[in-house]
Formats: C-alpha cells, structure tokens, sequence
C-alpha cells in the first residue's frame, strides 16, 4: 500500500511546529502552555507603536535585523541598506521612534549615499552596495504599491488560499489589511525624507 504524501501546507506545518514548541515547554515547565500569536497580522510599524504606546520600547534600538556580515557593516551597528535595516529604519520612523546616531552605516534618511566610518570620514557607496540598496529599496516599494493594484487583490487571493483552506477569506482579509497598512506607512517613511534624497533617487519618486 503505498504511502501518503506528507500534509506540506504552510498552515499545517507551522501548527505541527507550535503543538511541538508547547510540548517542549510542557516538559521543562513541568504544565501545560500555549503559545498565542497576537502580532500575526500587524505589521512591524504597528508593533512598533504600541510598545511605544505601553512604554515597552525602551531598548528596542539593540535590536538588530542586518543581514549583512560584520565587515559589511563599517563598524556600525547595521549596513542599514538589505531588506531587514530597510524595514526596521521604515518602521521605527512611522512609530516616532528615534534611533541613535550612526547606528548604521548608510542612512537611509540622509541625503547622501556615504558610509561614516570609525575615524569620522565618509566613503561612497560602492557599486555591490548600491544594488543591494536598490532591491531592498525597490522590493518595499513594490509591496506598498500592491495595496492600491489589482494584482494585490489576485495575490491575497491565492496566498490566503494557502495560509487557510478552512477559511481563506479570513486570510485574504487580513492579508489586504497588511498591504494597506504597509502602504500607509511607506507613504508616510517618503514624506519624511529630503527633498533631494538618494532613497528618492533610486525608487524613482522626486
């Protein structure tokens, strides 16, 4: 008899991680837990915010979400140019969180596309380091601009029919939520910057 493909959904093996994760705790806890998501559907902006709002932030600056190597960085503590310091710079503005000076190495908020290093000169980016600002850049603007495009509606579509065959026009709804917000949030990160902003330069907004 042959044997049943494995269920691969993304639903169902991101609860079989959960029951697993609890089951875990269970044992070193020694009682029984339940791990919640209640930040699934908010996007980090929002998360951001009600930390602040709590009075939770406090910290929140040594967190870091660079993907880059340590010798990408220039000494600082992110690149601030890959996906994750692109959306963490984004995110923190829309919640009015300030981050430190030089807390990473290109600002995305400046006006030039320099480096400061250690000694407190600055060094242009280079090439590899524009294009990798040029994709995060361009991939955060894209997805803001799904909100307000028919394909946003075709593409939560078919990603909710995969997040939950039991219920996806809960998940479509609560995906088009997230492309709305995420579009807020982006236009508000663009009106923030200098009239003549590299940021502004790349993603082709004057």
């Amino acid at each position: 008899m042959a044997e049943r493909p494995a269920d691969r959904r993304p639903e169902r093996l991101q609860r079989q991680v959960v029951v697993a994760l609890e089951s875990v705790g269970a044992i070193i806890l020694d009682r029984r837990i339940r791990f919640e998501q209640p930040q699934l559907w908010k996007t980090k902006g929002e998360v951001l915010s009600r930390l602040r709002d709590q009075g939770l932030s406090v910290g929140w600056e040594r967190t870091r979400s660079c993907s880059a190597r340590r010798s990408q960085r220039h000494g600082h503590h992110g690149c601030g140019i890959c996906g994750g310091c692109v959306l963490s710079a984004v995110s923190a503005r829309v919640a009015g969180l300030t981050q430190p000076a030089g807390h990473y190495a290109f600002d995305i908020l400046a006006c030039e596309d320099k480096a400061l290093a250690d000694d407190g000169s600055r060094r242009a980016m280079s090439r590899g380091e524009r294009a990798v600002a040029a994709r995060s850049l361009g991939l955060m603007q894209e997805f803001a601009h799904l909100a307000v495009t028919p394909d946003g509606v075709l593409i939560a579509d078919r990603e909710a029919r995969l997040i939950s065959r039991n219920d996806p026009g809960f998940a479509q709804m609560k995906l088009l939520g997230l492309l709305r917000q995420h579009h807020a949030e982006w236009a508000t990160f663009m009106s923030c910057l200098p009239a003549r902003s590299w940021v502004r330069e790349i993603v082709g907004q004057p």
